[in-house]
């Protein structure tokens, strides 16, 4: 379901679990996603300050919610977009 949900481009299921993961375990949450993609986006946006080119690969519950790596981006004002 996960896969099929992901190629279709329906986030819906990710973001269920990750916003499940929220309210049953907040500070696995935090740890797991609110930091983690708060450091990712940091390193991210310095990292896009020097030549080259990067890459990012992130698993799909990254992608999704309040706390995405997506919004931390935008904080950032970096644009990023999904690819298939």
């Amino acid at each position: 379901d996960m896969q099929s949900a992901w190629e279709r481009g329906d986030q819906t299921v990710f973001r269920h679990l990750v916003d499940q993961m929220r309210t049953q375990s907040p500070d696995t949450y935090r740890m797991m996603f609110a930091e983690r993609n708060a450091r990712w986006a940091d390193w991210i946006a310095a990292r896009l300050r020097s030549p080259g080119t990067v890459f990012v690969a992130v698993g799909a519950g990254h992608l999704v919610g309040r706390d995405s790596i997506l919004v931390r981006l935008a904080e950032h004002g970096i644009e990023s977009a999904r690819l298939n």
